[in-house]
């Protein structure tokens, strides 16, 4: 998976971002108003993790949010959050309006979409969005900071990882 930012835990920072670029943050917001549907985002702002931006989440996605340890901040995505963006997340219990915005965005080289059916959850359908210059390579770097630097976090396409200290 591909790593949007490195957060240091102690010192409650991002230490690198990896934001979606402004055309390709445009491109989601136009194509998920097309398919009716609102995601979970993670925006950076001032070296902060803003947290999980949503307000009207699938059930599906809300019931995943809950065991998220990000804050959760009622909001749209806006405009304004065009350099912040981070990652995306849309789930639904049908595919027809993922895969939709995963066939209008799939083109974009800016961007990572990921469109799977959840093996863990029955009926569900989940795009991921980040941006394709956190690639494989940075993440190995991150991890090895991580190994190194044990308050690290990776922030990451399906999930958050915390890498533990080194006995």
């Amino acid at each position: 998976m591909n790593g949007a930012a490195i957060y240091d835990i102690e010192n409650q920072k991002c230490l690198s971002t990896v934001p979606i670029c402004k055309t390709s943050f445009h491109r989601i917001l136009d194509t998920e108003q097309k398919a009716n549907i609102r995601g979970g985002y993670i925006l950076t702002q001032n070296n902060q993790l803003n947290g999980i931006i949503t307000v009207s989440p699938t059930l599906l996605l809300q019931t995943y949010l809950k065991t998220s340890d990000l804050t959760l901040i009622h909001s749209n995505l806006e405009l304004k959050d065009e350099e912040t963006l981070l990652y995306a997340l849309y789930m639904d219990s049908s595919n027809q309006k993922l895969q939709f915005m995963y066939d209008t965005l799939k083109h974009d080289s800016n961007i990572i979409c990921d469109f799977y059916k959840d093996v863990y959850r029955q009926n569900c359908w989940c795009l991921e969005i980040t941006s394709s210059q956190a690639t494989m390579i940075t993440l190995q770097v991150l991890v090895i900071a991580g190994m190194i630097f044990p308050s690290f976090r990776l922030v990451m396409n399906h999930t958050l990882l915390q890498m533990p200290a080194l006995n």
